[in-house]
């Protein structure tokens, strides 16, 4: 799924910059550089995702709103159904409208915006 590269070329009809991506860099961030489709990537999330009874994933429901009690988040979705639960991410699309509280709250409960 990875594919591991030893330089990274930044290219406008002649390279402009390019970064050795050999043992230096491994030693000073840990890991190899590795590029991922995100196609792919977004394939095992998915998956994951759907073996995970901890998990609902819901489409085409904008999140419009929320409240939360510290323990709880409950969104109010577009279609006017209302859910509960420990913890949202809001993934970003055309229905992905911050809710009227704005982003990631620091407490037990929360909503995450993340965009892959």
């Amino acid at each position: 799924m990875a594919v591991f590269t030893h330089q990274r070329r930044l290219m406008d009809a002649i390279t402009f910059v390019s970064i050795p991506l050999d043992e230096p860099f491994r030693k000073r961030f840990g890991n190899p550089y590795a590029v991922v489709h995100r196609g792919d990537l977004h394939g095992v999330l998915l998956t994951a995702c759907r073996r995970n009874d901890k998990i609902d994933l819901k489409v085409n429901s904008g999140i419009l709103g929320d409240e939360q009690d510290g323990t709880t988040v409950t969104a109010r979705l577009s279609s006017g159904v209302s859910v509960s639960g420990s913890d949202f991410d809001r993934g970003r699309g055309p229905l992905a409208q911050r809710a009227q509280t704005g982003g990631r709250r620091r407490c037990p409960a929360s909503i995450r915006s993340h965009q892959l």
